[in-house]
């Protein structure tokens, strides 16, 4: 997705832009949608004009959640190794 990101914008993702975490979350969906198999027509501003900043911040917190965890999950790893 970050690819997808990159391609589009020619830069890399500021995490303090609300425009770049809308276009990166479009990316996402975008990137699984076609996974899946499934269409997903949603023109990026269709998308950004449903999304609210309560939906953006609750993919935040999930995603920082998600790495906080796997974060948590390496170092445990790390300690049962002999």
């Amino acid at each position: 997705m970050t690819r997808r990101f990159e391609e589009r914008l020619n830069t890399q993702i500021d995490a303090s832009s609300f425009t770049d975490l809308c276009t990166y979350l479009w990316c996402c969906v975008s990137a699984a949608s076609n996974r899946e198999g499934r269409q997903f027509n949603m023109s990026l501003i269709d998308f950004a004009d449903s999304i609210t900043p309560e939906d953006m911040a609750k993919w935040n917190q999930a995603i920082a959640s998600e790495s906080t965890e796997e974060s948590d999950g390496a170092k445990k790893k790390k300690k049962t190794k002999p």
